[in-house]
């Protein structure tokens, strides 16, 4: 399967939404979805290197399409999170 990788900015003024559904992002990105897993990522930070301001997410998937279900169920997603 080949690797997709996922950058995902943040709308400004995100911080406590990011904080409020940040385990539920996490423990989606570790469910067993079909044709894609998550292989790494983090948080991506502000020059100070302490406020995160968007997400950097490798996956394993059959295809775009794969990563794309996953992604559209994702909590930061469906939170309206990203730019």
């Amino acid at each position: 399967m080949p690797f997709f990788v996922f950058q995902g900015v943040d709308k400004p003024g995100m911080g406590k939404i990011r904080a409020h559904v940040r385990e539920q992002h996490r423990t989606h990105l570790r469910l067993d979805h079909e044709g894609c897993r998550f292989v790494s990522g983090g948080p991506l930070v502000a020059d100070d290197g302490e406020d995160m301001s968007g997400s950097l997410l490798i996956f394993e998937a059959d295809s775009r399409e794969h990563v794309n279900r996953v992604l559209d169920s994702d909590p930061y997603k469906l939170a309206g999170m990203y730019i």
